[in-house]
């Protein structure tokens, strides 16, 4: 039998620690840090879901977008990906969502 772990509540998708965003949007910034450590931000960005009010809060939206044009393809390829995976997760969270009725008997 394995045993099984518990997750933390800031290793949760949905969950978003506004520091932490406000960390790595930094690091995407800087244009002294190394290819290595901008592809673990944007992996670790990735993990996670936001809201589309943290995204406009801390504009990490727009650094992500900027990155899409980066010199290095590996980059440039993440930031894409990254960009198009909170599109597409904001779009599912317009969905309306769906009422169940009940038949009466």
């Amino acid at each position: 039998m394995s045993k099984l772990k518990q997750a933390t509540l800031s290793s949760l998708k949905g969950v978003v620690v506004v520091e932490d965003f406000l960390r790595h949007k930094n690091v995407l910034e800087s244009e002294d840090e190394t290819e290595d450590v901008i592809l673990k931000s944007l992996s670790y960005l990735k993990m996670k879901k936001p809201a589309k009010e943290v995204l406009s809060s801390t504009g990490i939206g727009v650094v992500v977008k900027a990155l899409e044009n980066h010199t290095s393809e590996k980059i440039s390829n993440e930031a894409k990906n990254l960009s198009k995976l909170w599109v597409l997760d904001g779009e599912c969270k317009r969905q309306p969502t769906v009422k169940v009725r009940r038949m009466k008997k």
